[in-house]
């Protein structure tokens, strides 16, 4: 009788384990690591859940819950949320929060169903070279972090459609592995330092790269482009010559604060789809 009675301990002890709910998981996970648990599945607005399920789609953690002055934390066994879609790390305030030792963690790319990753003022330099491509990630926002390179390492992610890696450190010219971007169709890269030569993705719709140092762009087998912003950079004249004869079918183009721009050229009436200059 005691050995059943053991059993039925041991068999109670092991279904509690394997059947935490995701808000148990998480609240653990950051217990674990000196962050106060958070409220969920319609408590408060940090953590949500779908429909009346305790299944996590959403987490929305900032500087109220992460405190600006605590150290790096791992994030190996964050907990693998198969219904989370939206995960999101930022800081309200001026301070950034510095719980990621300046890496982005590997993990959050095996989350299977994450659609929206956003990590900005959380002084990320560096991204790591071997990511899970096995999710659903479409949108990526790092901006007002601290990378210094263009993130190629993201080109194998193959539903990635939307980018946003400004107000950086990228301090150089983005390079023909671009190209490798299959599916993206909106980069945001406004407010860095990328210079020289820019090549446009094929699949690419729209681009901002206001406030940079780019002085031309090439735009072979790009068909694609539809909005074109970038005020404050190096272009010249040339510029809309190259639009010109790519013959892309531009709706949006915004080139104002560019000084070495003197003159737009006159048959600029070719780009006829342009709705907005």
């Amino acid at each position: 009788m005691k050995k059943y009675i053991t059993l039925g301990l041991f068999l109670i002890n092991s279904l509690s384990v394997f059947c935490n709910s995701d808000c148990d998981n998480i609240n653990g996970f950051l217990k674990k690591n000196g962050i106060n648990g958070v409220e969920c599945c319609g408590k408060s607005h940090y953590i949500l859940c779908k429909d009346d399920s305790d299944s996590i789609e959403s987490i929305y953690l900032d500087d109220n819950v992460i405190s600006n002055t605590m150290t790096s934390i791992s994030f190996s066994d964050f907990p693998i949320l198969e219904k989370l879609k939206h995960l999101t790390f930022t800081s309200r305030s001026d301070k950034f929060i510095s719980i990621f030792n300046k890496s982005l963690p590997e993990r959050f790319f095996e989350l299977p169903n994450l659609e929206i990753l956003e990590i900005s003022k959380a002084n990320i330099t560096t991204i790591p070279n071997n990511l899970s491509s096995n999710n659903k990630i479409a949108k990526i926002n790092l901006n007002n972090n601290e990378l210094i390179a263009f993130p190629y390492q993201l080109k194998n992610l193959k539903k990635l459609v939307e980018l946003d890696i400004s107000r950086n450190n990228i301090n150089c010219e983005i390079t023909n592995e671009i190209k490798d971007f299959k599916s993206i169709e909106t980069l945001i890269i406004g407010g860095n330092s990328i210079n020289g030569n820019l090549v446009i993705p094929e699949s690419l719709k729209n681009i901002n790269l206001n406030n940079n140092l780019v002085s031309s762009i090439s735009l072979s087998g790009s068909k694609n482009l539809k909005s074109f912003e970038g005020r404050n950079n190096n272009f010249n004249d040339n510029i809309i010559k190259t639009f010109i004869d790519a013959e892309v079918k531009l709706k949006s183009l915004t080139l104002g604060s560019n000084k070495n721009i003197k003159n737009i050229p006159e048959n600029i009436y070719t780009l006829n789809t342009l709705e907005n200059l």
